[in-house]
């Protein structure tokens, strides 16, 4: 058997892929990054790999065309014939380039003076070209962690892929929404030597990059892919959308890798696998009381029956899973999955029904068998996913391309892309950058976070911590927008971090950044004050209109003398004193008040 020891632990290798949605409009085209979710129109598609300049076709674009699955776009108000693949791309958008750019100085990576565009083929339906466009902007680099650096191989800037809505057995729904949006892809060596410190060194270059103030802050806007190796190959887990999930994703491979590696272990000391033949068994149980045998039969399905030689007891049996690995496989057709022997007697199926199957496949004793409901069409298909899967697995290489799941546990995918997957793109001609370019790039790019809050608090004159959390939710340029138009740095800060998040909490309702921007912007043009500005948000966040809020009676501050009537008719009445003189003036108003000149009237009169 084998076992994974600690010397084997020694061998893990971690590497990272960050993938970092940009906020400047689309790459190659001039649509908005952010649309609508009205749906303009629809078309259809079916994609097929192409081959590389030397004639070679991508193992996973191959497997991809194997499913046969008719993909729909919802067109969309931030899409145009670019991402329908019905029009050449536009130049490439020079403020999501010299964002990428800014990245690499920041991350001390060689920048390259002139830049390619590539196809990379991706016919999984997420691109309507059947390929993504993405260029290298830099090589090489590192990020200092504690008293080490981790390396850094490219920084890329490519388009983001469509965005999947619905799926079923043939047919899969993406919208164009996200398609074509800037994505930055930071790779790292595998220089990273523990689970946390891949957390660690995420952040790093999350925070690093966010910096720019130009990364879109979705849920699904930043992305982490983990390389994982730990003798058996690498793996590859696309897709983690949260830091806390990357030590789960790993730890959760690592165990997989163990287990499973274990049970191969059991399968080569009994002989190894033969390739199984799936055998149509129909008519032999479709009087079994199994509900899922007679639905799979009303459904017009066939059943068939197949022996998993040298498999029983490790299919589904303590911390051994080669089930799972073989269904996983068979998702990928569409296939749902199947019953085997470690299951079983259950699901309906007696025990004498199992010993027939078994006499039936001349089943012996370390054997497994299973029973899987699909159309007689899909038959070749299911057996050859079984057998690709056990001969890549029993070979003890587990190098393979798995997603994410929300737990932290992932699924196979499809095979780690080779070379054949990258051609040059022929409609973008090398995009040279202006020397003077880099060098202003360069010389602005912070080389740390505390670095970049230290100067930001210098410059704006807010707290630290304020510094800190702007910059580290990528609200900087937001935030220098915002003060040149009201001209007040706390008191922006104060509204971005304070007061607009909690007016979101109470009325459960988010404000859109360009609402607040004409908010802002209309209140600063009436020269009113910090409290008009706070009544005019609360009541856009509340469901009013802007135009009616901004041109509304009731976010004009009392002038002095308006006060100075009130402030008068109360020291008529009595019953006021300096402690409760701001309450009582605003409880004659529905209009702002400034309690500063309040107070002055009150003390002066």
């Amino acid at each position: 058997m084998i076992v994974i020891n600690n010397e084997n632990n020694k061998k893990i290798k971690i590497g990272l892929e960050i993938h970092l949605q940009l906020s400047t409009g689309k790459l190659f085209c001039k649509c908005p990054d952010i649309g609508s979710s009205e749906i303009k129109g629809k078309f259809t598609r079916r994609l097929f790999p192409t081959e590389n300049e030397s004639g070679d076709i991508d193992i996973a674009a191959l497997q991809e065309e194997r499913k046969n699955v008719l993909y729909e776009y919802q067109i969309t108000d931030n899409s145009c014939l670019v991402e329908a693949d019905e029009e050449p791309p536009h130049e490439i958008n020079a403020d999501a380039l010299e964002t990428a750019l800014s990245i690499a100085f920041s991350l001390n990576s060689d920048v390259l003076s002139a830049v390619s565009v590539m196809r990379k083929v991706v016919v999984d339906g997420s691109n309507t070209s059947g390929f993504q466009r993405t260029a290298v902007v830099s090589t090489g680099g590192y990020i200092k962690l504690k008293d080490r650096k981790i390396g850094l191989t490219t920084i890329c800037i490519e388009e983001d892929s469509a965005r999947r809505v619905e799926s079923s057995n043939d047919y899969t729904i993406f919208s164009l929404d996200r398609l074509g949006i800037p994505l930055v892809e930071i790779s790292t060596s595998p220089d990273i030597e523990t689970f946390q410190e891949a957390v660690e060194v995420a952040r790093e270059i999350g925070l690093r990059a966010m910096l720019t103030g130009n990364i879109r802050r979705d849920s699904d806007a930043i992305r982490q892919d983990v390389n994982f190796s730990m003798g058996y190959g690498r793996v590859e887990i696309k897709g983690i959308s949260k830091l806390s999930l990357i030590s789960e994703a790993l730890v959760a491979e690592e165990n997989r890798q163990k287990y499973l590696a274990e049970a191969i272990g059991i399968l080569l000391e009994r002989g190894g696998f033969n390739a199984t033949t799936l055998v149509d068994y129909t008519e032999k149980i479709e009087k079994s009381e199994s509900k899922i045998i007679q639905k799979g039969i009303a459904s017009g399905n066939r059943i068939f029956a197949g022996k998993l030689e040298n498999l029983g007891g490790i299919l589904k049996s303590g911390d051994y899973r080669i089930g799972k690995e073989i269904a996983d496989a068979l998702k990928l057709f569409s296939i749902g999955g199947f019953i085997h022997s470690d299951e079983l007697p259950g699901y309906g199926i007696s025990e004498d029904e199992v010993n027939r199957i078994k006499k039936f496949l001349k089943s012996m004793e370390n054997d497994a068998i299973i029973l899987i409901s699909i159309p007689e069409s899909k038959k070749d298909i299911a057996q050859d996913a079984i057998n690709k899967r056990m001969e890549k697995l029993s070979s003890l290489n587990f190098s393979e391309t798995r997603a994410a799941n929300e737990d932290g546990t992932s699924r196979f995918l499809r095979p780690i892309s080779g070379s054949g997957r990258m051609y040059p793109e022929t409609d973008i001609p090398n995009i040279k950058i202006n020397k003077s370019t880099l060098d202003k790039l360069n010389s602005v790019a912070p080389k740390s976070f505390d670095q970049a809050i230290l100067s930001f608090t210098e410059e704006w004159e807010i707290s630290k911590q304020e510094a800190e959390i702007i910059l580290s939710t990528g609200r900087k340029n937001e935030f220098i927008e915002l003060c040149k138009l009201w001209g007040k740095p706390r008191e922006v800060s104060r509204m971005i971090l304070q007061f607009i998040p909690e007016m979101e909490r109470k009325y459960r309702r988010k404000l859109d950044y360009n609402d607040l921007r004409v908010l802002v912007k209309g209140i600063a043009t009436k020269n009113y004050g910090r409290i008009s500005l706070e009544i005019a948000i609360e009541r856009c966040i509340s469901g009013n209109d802007i135009e009616q809020v901004l041109s509304s009676e009731d976010i004009r501050p009392l002038e002095r003398n308006e006060l100075k009537v009130i402030v008068e008719r109360l020291r008529a009445s009595g019953d006021i004193r300096k402690e409760n003189i701001i309450a009582k003036v605003k409880s004659e108003t529905s209009r702002p008040v400034d309690p500063k000149t309040v107070m002055e009237i009150y003390q002066n009169s």
